[in-house]
């Protein structure tokens, strides 16, 4: 049934197969401007023209996020403001520049942006095909840039001895508006302080605003007077307590990864968990999920495997299609079926002015798909275990019944190569490559991937990112 079902997928598909694969053929790639330099080449160009450096790391494994980032990164509005602003690089994995620079800002592949004198602005870990995002990026790095000279001078009288609480807070404000983490300012802050100004409402909101990390310091001084924390806490607008909780919980979980400390990503789980009271199952599944993270960060597998069986089998596997469509039509209901009546003040000569609301709706069966998805990555990336495998295959056959695409049957299909299942991968590799070039992709690195499967031959185990 499984083989019938790919064929039918296959010719279904046939048509737009030929056409785009024309189309391939015709489209007009925009204008190369990378140059063929090395880092410190680039460096000292980027110096010569007043300009900042942008360092593109192509996957050594994700063909099609290489691709995708090309298609991104050639699009004419990006083309523009890169060439007239920036000097730019592209490397490769075997380059030594590539290796030197993934490893020393671990980024596996993606964007890296720099100013003449090399110290990084930003770090995009990712690729996309939207010129836009690229563009929000490319706006960013030059905000920071901006800061940058304000934040030089205060590590100038910082590292010159200034200590004063009033410099220090300053300080702490310029870093953390331009992305930086502030720890050890903040610590220096709290030691500055007169003691009986350290719990005053000023002081809390300025800590909450740090998102000092789980039992800090600062941590501790935020939430010693539990009361006057939680009046300071309530007082913040919504959006803004889950921003704080965000980056606390991240880099609190950055830190036990650091530190391999299994007590203290309990710590940040249960933590999260308590971020999402009154909702208990939210909170539930989003702390298991800490879990995941932590044991995929320090590369414990047989852990890993444990903590996504259970979340799969839990929260991912029993949903119904149909469940999570009924799921999806209620939460529509209530997001786009309230019309409420215009206040009286907007109606005027007959005329009602009436405001209208973006949502943003991600469907729950597109929801579910993704994170089984991600959970088998995890063990497909981290064990060579047979039984796991056929576990997770499970996952993915569920995760395509849900909201079929050209990923998942290309995961789908990775796992089969490691269970030997030639055939069937085949047969998933084809309807992949379809797919993708239904969607304006090439899927080009697919393509001798089938080919060595049909000589017999054997494909090494794709290792992670």
């Amino acid at each position: 049934m499984k083989l019938l079902f790919y064929i039918r997928f296959t010719m279904k598909k046939i048509a737009s197969l030929l056409f785009l694969t024309f189309l391939s053929f015709t489209t007009v790639v925009g204008q190369d401007y990378f140059e063929s330099l090395s880092f410190q080449k680039a460096l000292l160009k980027a110096k010569k023209k007043k300009k900042l450096l942008l360092v593109q790391l192509e996957s050594p494994s994700c063909m099609q996020c290489n691709e995708v980032g090309k298609k991104g990164l050639s699009s004419q509005g990006v083309q523009e403001i890169v060439e007239k602003s920036f000097i730019s690089v592209w490397y490769k994995p075997d380059s030594e520049d590539w290796k030197t620079l993934s490893k020393k800002y671990t980024l596996a592949f993606g964007t890296l942006f720099f100013d003449a004198s090399g110290q990084l602005l930003h770090k995009y870990a990712q690729t996309t095909s939207s010129g836009e995002m690229y563009i929000a990026e490319i706006k960013r790095v030059q905000q920071k840039k901006k800061g940058l000279a304000q934040l030089g001078v205060f590590e100038k009288r910082y590292n010159n001895g200034e200590r004063e609480y009033g410099f220090l807070r300053s300080f702490i404000l310029a870093k953390i508006n331009h992305g930086f983490r502030a720890d050890t300012l903040v610590n220096d802050y709290l030691t500055s302080l007169p003691k009986d100004s350290l719990t005053k409402k000023e002081n809390i909101l300025f800590l909450a605003n740090t998102a000092p990390m789980i039992d800090s310091f600062a941590d501790s001084i935020m939430r010693s007077e539990r009361t006057l924390f939680n009046t300071c806490w309530m007082s913040l607008p919504n959006t803004e307590r889950v921003r704080i909780n965000q980056a606390i919980i991240f880099h609190s979980r950055v830190k036990a990864i650091k530190e391999k400390n299994a007590l203290y990503a309990n710590r940040v789980a249960n933590f999260t968990y308590n971020t999402y009271l009154p909702n208990r199952e939210a909170g539930r599944k989003e702390r298991d999920k800490q879990m995941i993270y932590y044991y995929n960060g320090i590369r414990d597998s047989s852990w890993l495997y444990v903590f996504c069986n259970f979340y799969a089998d839990i929260y991912l596997m029993k949903p119904t299609k149909d469940s999570l469509l009924r799921r999806d039509s209620i939460l529509k209901a209530k997001i786009f079926g309230r019309v409420e009546p215009p206040p009286a003040d907007s109606i005027k000569a007959g005329v009602t002015k009436v405001q209208r609301t973006q949502f943003s709706f991600t469907p729950a069966a597109a929801t579910v798909s993704n994170e089984l998805r991600e959970l088998a990555n995890y063990i497909y990336y981290n064990c060579k275990d047979t039984v796991k495998l056929e576990k997770i295959l499970t996952w993915m056959n569920k995760a395509i019944e849900l909201n079929a695409n050209a990923n998942l049957l290309e995961n789908k299909a990775k796992i089969l190569v490691s269970l030997n299942k030639r055939e069937e991968a085949i047969i998933t590799y084809e309807a992949a490559l379809v797919e993708y070039k239904s969607t304006g992709l090439s899927g080009d690195w697919l393509v001798p991937k089938i080919e060595a499967l049909k000589k017999g031959e054997v494909l090494p185990k794709e290792e992670d990112e």
